[in-house]
């Protein structure tokens, strides 16, 4: 996923609990179903572009699209290098198909560059993640936490879906989920190349959204502030958003923390993602990812998802970043959520999931001009792919929920974002006021008013669209 074009246009975009959060029925609920701060979109008409544009479903069979057999040469060795065969204790296969190796902790990906040779994995930070609100609110429990841990059980032949102490779980990486990219530097990136850097936003989040649609190739509905921060904290709805059969789209929900311009941007982001092209299905997936260069990738090291490269480091045995939920929010129904959030420490960016410290981005992959003390913008809010090189149309690609439901469809129906906060630099949380809503149309997606309620909701938003439609093709 890509940055925000408020950010110059650069590129931005979990981890995966085996347990997502499940909001109980006691749960409090918004008063009021907020309305959107443009003009309201028409109904779409019944879903579906022209020429039956088909939506990916189960298990996709990806392209093989590498450029060169040196190409593939290259991306063999890669993997090879993110750890040795001697290096996984234990495997095991999840529910959705997916590989998972147990890897020693010392000689995972993060480990094994250059720059973090001689040093130790470092100890979680002995601050809880549980965030404590200072003179903006009270503090408020994250109501329906869970552990996000791995269930346990044992797959189809016999392997125990645990990882033995002194190692982390790590989603295998395929040659056949990396030849699907031209190239390797194309596999670590955040924007295709073909599709080009993407018209900037309007200037004013509010103006009348244009009829048919916009041409950009990232399209979003987010809400951001310029703000020192030492991270961010949000509780994502979980849906299964549709992705549009295009060879690079997908869809998210996620947050932003940045500093820097240009080739200097560096951004940590966390969020719920499909995309088909990269897992080979459209489950909604716990993600992470961080650039160091504006998203160019120009090094192995300098942006890529997961722990796909070496910048990311895992420090708890439980969680399997870039696997896919095990339930999801449902029309009318139950819904669930993750707690996500970075917080800077000495020791690194580290990463929580629903209480639970996961790992750390060490600061040694950023620079001071960069978020390596401090990180000075914070968003939230959704994202998706029109890869027009695959349609002339608008994508009908969701974003969202499972329907691509408008914000004012309120909850239950439309997917959210809540307890927005970041944090100051004695760790404590403030409540994310005076955020910007923007959106690229309001008749392909939207975003509510930015809400604060004194119950545990805190600051939040509904978010989301169908894509194409009357109004938006």
């Amino acid at each position: 996923m890509k940055l925000p074009t408020r950010w110059q246009g650069y590129l931005g975009a979990a981890i995966v609990t085996w347990m997502a959060l499940t909001v109980p029925s006691a749960h409090a609920q918004p008063t009021a179903v907020p309305k959107a701060t443009t003009s309201a979109p028409v109904a779409p008409p019944p879903k579906g572009p022209p020429n039956g544009g088909a939506l990916l479903l189960d298990r996709i069979l990806r392209p093989v699209q590498v450029e060169t057999p040196a190409e593939r040469t290259r991306m063999e060795a890669h993997l090879k290098s993110r750890y040795d065969k001697s290096d996984v204790k234990h495997d095991f296969k999840l529910p959705s198909g997916d590989d998972v190796d147990c890897v020693d902790i010392a000689k995972q990906p993060g480990m094994r560059r250059v720059e973090m040779v001689g040093r130790k994995v470092e100890t979680p930070p002995m601050r809880s993640p549980r965030p404590t609100l200072g003179a903006a609110g009270q503090d408020t429990p994250l109501a329906g936490n869970q552990d996000g841990f791995l269930a346990g059980g044992k797959d189809d032949a016999g392997h125990e879906r645990r990882c033995p102490a002194a190692t982390v779980p790590i989603r295998r990486v395929t040659i056949e989920e990396v030849s699907a990219f031209k190239n390797l530097k194309e596999f670590e990136r955040k924007r295709p190349s073909h599709l080009g850097r993407q018209s900037p936003l309007s200037s004013s989040p509010d103006v009348a959204p244009t009829i048919y649609g916009p041409n950009d190739s990232h399209q979003y509905a987010h809400a951001y502030r310029n703000v020192t921060n030492y991270g961010s904290h949000a509780a994502l709805n979980i849906w299964n958003p549709k992705v549009m059969a295009g060879i690079w789209e997908f869809s998210l929900s996620q947050l932003w923390i940045a500093r820097g311009t240009g080739s200097g941007l560096e951004t940590l982001e966390v969020g719920v993602q499909v995309m088909p092209l990269k897992y080979g299905n459209s489950n909604a997936r716990l993600f992470i990812y961080s650039t160091s260069d504006g998203y160019a990738s120009n090094s192995y090291n300098s942006g890529c998802y997961n722990l796909d490269c070496g910048r990311f480091i895992q420090t708890s045995g439980g969680f399997v970043i870039g696997a896919p939920f095990a339930n999801y929010s449902t029309t009318g129904g139950t819904q669930r959520e993750v707690q996500v959030s970075f917080q800077h420490f000495p020791s690194g960016w580290w990463l929580a999931i629903n209480d639970q410290w996961i790992g750390y981005y060490p600061l040694n992959l950023f620079d001071a001009a960069g978020v390596k003390n401090y990180a000075s913008n914070i968003d939230f809010g959704g994202e998706i792919i029109d890869d027009r090189t695959q349609h002339s149309y608008h994508t009908s690609t969701d974003m969202g929920s499972s329907t691509g439901a408008y914000p004012a469809a309120g909850y239950r129906a439309a997917a959210y974002q809540r307890q927005l906060w970041y944090f100051d630099a004695d760790g404590t949380a403030k409540h994310a006021t005076g955020l910007t809503t923007q959106r690229n149309s309001a008749y392909c997606y939207d975003i509510s008013a930015v809400t604060s309620s004194s119950n545990d909701w805190g600051t939040y938003f509904y978010f989301g669209g169908p894509g194409y439609n009357m109004n938006c093709r």
